[in-house]
């Protein structure tokens, strides 16, 4: 399967049938690093309510042994075509010949997810986000997405805070804004911790560079939307009330 195929399959992610290309605004074969947009917290479906919350899919390279890319094509498929069952079981037969595989491991943990499986499929992402390289936006993506549809809010937060971590030290900087906006929303919006939202966003500033515009807007769409919806937006990092004008 091409890389052009995968970005143009409609998938379904965060409830609403997008294709590839539109969720991740940017895809890279020629870098080691990607950039992908980050789940909006308030738009995840709860688990409970939705077991097969969606969960973003990632165009795959073609490259190693063949049969596994095979494998992971098929997988694919199935997984789209909702036969998560099958699709397990040719995730875990590519697993066996290629136990290193990103693409594999990610590709699973949605499937465990799907199905369930909610510890296991944390599992593989974790692994992918340990070993660091391209498929890390995409390994802590998934598992913003599978944490907060699980309601592990606290969770969720670590792992934007390391992708800001990581995209940081690699220069990714619009993902490691988007990443602290999403630490930032979460803060705020589930954990009622004003300290911690002002801080995030602090840091979110400190990374624009002039050209961000767009970064920028999506700041300031953020801190209006928290100063009508959270009170506790309102305090700053020493708990002391803001002076910021509300809108």
């Amino acid at each position: 399967m091409t890389l052009s195929r995968w970005l143009s399959v409609p998938v379904k992610v965060l409830g609403v049938c997008v294709t590839l290309a539109a969720l991740t605004g940017c895809v890279s074969q020629r870098h080691e690093t990607m950039y992908v947009g980050l789940p909006n917290p308030d738009a995840v479906t709860p688990a409970s309510k939705n077991p097969l919350a969606a969960c973003p899919n990632l165009p795959l390279t073609k490259q190693g042994d063949p049969y596994v890319y095979e494998l992971k094509c098929r997988a694919a498929d199935e997984l789209n075509l909702g036969r998560l069952d099958r699709a397990k079981v040719l995730y875990q037969k590519a697993l066996k010949i290629e136990p290193n595989d990103a693409e594999i491991k990610l590709g699973y943990a949605n499937c465990l997810y799907r199905l369930g499986f909610y510890d296991k499929a944390v599992c593989q992402t974790n692994e992918v986000i340990r070993g660091g390289g391209c498929h890390v936006p995409y390994a802590a993506q998934l598992e913003i997405t599978m944490e907060t549809a699980s309601g592990n809010y606290d969770k969720a937060r670590c792992t934007a805070t390391e992708l800001a971590k990581w995209a940081e030290k690699n220069g990714q900087i619009p993902q490691a804004i988007d990443a602290n906006l999403t630490a930032a929303r979460l803060s705020g919006r589930y954990l009622n911790d004003g300290p911690a939202t002002w801080k995030y966003i602090e840091k979110a500033k400190s990374l624009l560079r002039p050209s961000d515009r767009e970064a920028a807007a999506r700041i300031a769409a953020l801190e209006r939307e928290l100063k009508k919806t959270c009170m506790f937006y309102r305090l700053n990092a020493n708990g002391i009330p803001s002076t910021v004008r509300q809108d």
